[in-house]
């Protein structure tokens, strides 16, 4: 019978005590690792072109993926666990409204006149982040707890 989340979380947390107490480097760099192999494929489909596709224009594509960049972070200490995370920085050294992106909508200067700027709503879909964790979210969770019992049974081993 499968673990609930919050027992999971609770030996994940228990591991990295153990960890950490016994200055166990290699294996928290194991853990790290497998955290961080986790999480590629969901970063690799957040920056698909095929992926972004059906949630913007087809012309806004290829500038946003100039500009974003998807970093992921993976912890083995006692706040154990993985994050990722999207922004993109236009050439200008501006911004893009990654958030707005994600709810569906982008802003943008009405051709020729960067004075003037609208909301655009045609051509976008919200959640082209969201839809990814949620696709990728429960493989990343089985993934790290499978390395999280595989680095226990070292420590036991001795």
């Amino acid at each position: 019978m499968p673990h609930s989340l919050e027992a999971e979380a609770a030996e994940f947390r228990a591991l990295a005590l153990r960890l950490k107490t016994a200055g166990e480097k290699g294996l928290r760099r194991e853990l790290t690792r497998a955290i961080r192999d986790a999480v590629k494929p969901l970063k690799e489909e957040v920056t698909d072109p095929v992926h972004l596709g059906p949630y913007m224009p087809d012309h806004y594509v290829p500038a946003l993926l100039r500009d974003l960049r998807v970093t992921t972070f993976s912890r083995a200490g006692l706040d154990a666990g993985a994050s990722i995370r999207a922004e993109a920085r236009t050439p200008r050294g501006n911004y893009r409204q990654i958030v707005q992106l994600e709810e569906g909508r982008i802003r943008h200067p009405v051709f020729g006149d960067r004075e003037n700027w609208v909301t655009q709503f045609r051509g976008m879909r919200p959640g082209f982040f969201s839809d990814a964790v949620r696709d990728h979210g429960p493989g990343i969770r089985d993934a790290v707890i499978a390395a999280g019992h595989d680095v226990a049974r070292k420590i036991t081993k001795g």
